[in-house]
């Protein structure tokens, strides 16, 4: 398998509509696999799988000292509440943006051996997963921004890429 690595915005994978997973497969394995130890090695808590230049549809998250959580083909089916926070994401190094998401969320879709599976989450993991979610749908955290803001962001960005500057951590 070919090695990945975190795709930076603008990269065009980003702002696609990923692929339903149609098979999981030994393949899976290995891409999800390879997902967990590319997000530990940038500190992230939450990976979507065209991050890292796969067009499927699988989202992975871990916090610090929790469980780990593998969706494939996953639905926000119900949400609640919301919550304003700042996010950062693994593909926009640098940059954070505070975003407006529900507080609590539920989402279904197949675990590792294509078993159906529904969770319910809040807070911090109801996060994640807007956010992973969002990426499998082509959309960034910068699509939040308004038009004005979207400006700001594109200079600031830019002269961060031309510095050279990647920080860790993020979404």
């Amino acid at each position: 398998m070919e090695k990945k690595k975190i795709r930076i915005y603008p990269d065009p994978i980003l702002k696609i509509v990923t692929e339903k997973v149609e098979k999981i497969d030994e393949n899976i394995h290995k891409i999800v696999k390879k997902m967990f130890k590319i997000m530990k090695e940038e500190d992230g808590v939450g990976l979507a799988a065209n991050q890292v230049g796969f067009n499927m549809r699988i989202v992975i998250a871990q916090l610090p000292e929790d469980k780990s959580y593998v969706l494939i083909n996953p639905e926000i089916i119900e949400s609640d509440g919301e919550d304003v926070m700042e996010e950062g994401c693994l593909s926009f190094p640098g940059i954070s943006i505070y975003i407006k998401r529900a507080e609590k969320i539920k989402v279904r879709g197949l675990d590792m051996n294509g078993n159906d599976v529904e969770y319910i989450f809040d807070g911090l993991l109801a996060r994640i997963f807007q956010h992973e979610v969002d990426h499998l749908n082509g959309k960034t955290i910068v699509d939040y921004l308004s038009p004005q803001d979207f400006i700001k962001f594109q200079r600031y960005y830019d002269k961060i890429l031309d510095e050279g500057g990647k920080t860790k951590g993020g979404l």
